[in-house]
């Protein structure tokens, strides 16, 4: 009979190993962005076309939201006003974009009169992964994004967000483990 420091020992391997293997998978999700177009928590991003889609993230309900796209010297060049919203993403598209014009997204949002918590989420390309911070990092433009700010990813070539194809982080995570779980089954599902 073991021990309980031979238990403890065990116990604590198991869970190195189920460490190990959710970083493996992270790494993996990862690879599968380089390439692709995600939509992730930002206020900033550089047009690479005349149509942006981008959006916002509510954490509940609000009575009111406005959103500003300013230029790189703060002028606004487009605005919306949006009257009561649900939670989660809401999308838009910034039309008439510069190429190349770096723009700031500003999002205020409203309950009972008093302003809320809302962040801007906008679409851009992944270029590549950094591992420097002892995690997986997207890289995206000049910034890197961690995989928790991954809003939705768009599918292979597209470079709008259409809601019938987009696939969420989750969504991807979901086939990833099934993968991952068939591979280490041997090949059954």
């Amino acid at each position: 009979a073991l021990n309980q420091v031979e238990q403890l020992q065990v116990a604590n391997d198991s869970l190195d190993a189920l460490i190990m293997g959710m970083a493996s998978l992270n790494n993996a999700s990862a690879m599968q962005l380089v390439d692709r177009e995600v939509m992730v928590v930002s206020d900033t991003f550089t047009a690479n076309s005349s149509t942006v889609p981008m959006g916002y993230v509510l954490a509940d309900e609000v009575d009111e939201v406005d959103v500003s796209v300013l230029d790189s010297q703060g002028n606004e060049v487009q605005s919306w006003q949006h009257g009561a919203t649900p939670g989660g993403l809401t999308q838009l598209t910034f039309e008439g974009a510069e190429q190349g014009e770096t723009y700031t997204v500003v999002v205020h949002a409203y309950r009972d009169g008093v302003e809320v918590n809302a962040q801007a989420a906008v679409v851009g390309h992944v270029d590549g992964l950094d591992f420097s911070q002892g995690m997986v990092q997207l890289v995206v433009g000049d910034e890197l994004i961690g995989l928790d700010e991954v809003l939705l990813v768009l599918p292979a070539g597209a470079t709008t967000v259409d809601d019938d194809a987009t696939e969420t982080l989750a969504q991807q995570l979901t086939q990833a483990v099934q993968e991952l779980g068939n591979q280490l089954n041997g090949g059954t599902p």
